[in-house]
């Protein structure tokens, strides 16, 4: 199971012929296969973070389709798992603020 988050995640930064899989004509059944893996509430925390991080740092590398789909998908995620949103809630709490 965790070989299959593996390769997808894979998936998502693969580059054929120096464009990305994003750019080929299949790109749709990326996305479909992205969304259906990501719904279970069982996808392992890590492996979950590790998507939307990827998905965070390819949005600013795609076309405006990608980032559409992708901030929808991140946002579906968030819902979904929710101590994802906790884990951000807790991180910029306990960041020191910035001296003036």
């Amino acid at each position: 199971m965790e070989n299959f988050y593996d390769r997808l995640l894979e998936l998502l930064t693969q580059k054929i012929d120096d464009r990305s899989i994003f750019d080929n004509k299949q790109c749709r059944r990326v996305y479909k296969l992205i969304e259906n893996a990501l719904r279970s509430s069982k996808v392992p925390f890590k492996m979950v973070c590790s998507f939307v991080r990827v998905l965070l740092a390819e949005i600013f590398r795609q076309n405006s389709e990608f980032t559409c789909w992708a901030v929808a998908l991140i946002f579906n995620i968030f819902k979904k798992h929710q101590n994802l949103l906790d884990c951000l809630d807790r991180r910029t709490k306990e960041t020191p603020q910035e001296v003036a």
